[in-house]
């Protein structure tokens, strides 16, 4: 049965620029969160990303893909090129481009959020499941779909 999640709760939800991020970005936002995963605009240095934490001490943050990787969320849609999103670990030193699509095989998609998603969901169940086995996060090594000889 779907459980809402309940709306974030911190200092920026009552900040213009959050608000209007969040708005301005809520399809990928409702996408995540409609799969129970708690999803937010966050501040990350100078600079706004989404963020979704996943299961096993996991999180994703989705950024707009630029020049030199990851870089802020424009307020204006017309103005994002394309999505850059990193998968991060439990462990600080995890982290990894998962998702770019102005450079490689997924730069046909630019900024349609279906292919953005269809590419989430493998690391999202591989997150899950990785908390199902014997030992959880902790002891469980984390599936990684792009390379199905690991994990």
């Amino acid at each position: 049965m779907f459980k809402p999640l309940p709306f974030p709760a911190h200092q920026w939800v009552s900040d213009p620029i959050w608000q209007r991020l969040w708005a301005t970005y809520a399809d990928v936002i409702t996408l995540l969160r409609a799969d129970s995963i708690p999803t937010d605009v966050e501040l990350a240095g100078n600079e706004w990303h989404i963020t979704a934490e996943l299961p096993g001490g996991h999180w994703l943050t989705i950024a707009a893909s630029g020049e030199h990787g990851a870089e802020a969320l424009p307020l204006d849609r017309g103005l994002l090129m394309a999505w850059h999103v990193k998968l991060h670990g439990p462990g600080e030193a995890e982290s990894r481009v998962i998702y770019d699509s102005a450079r490689g095989e997924q730069v046909r998609n630019g900024t349609a959020v279906l292919p953005l998603a269809a590419h989430l969901v493998p690391h999202i169940e591989a997150a899950r499941r990785s908390t199902l086995r014997p030992g959880g996060a902790a002891g469980a090594p984390h599936t990684d779909p792009d390379n199905p000889t690991r994990g």
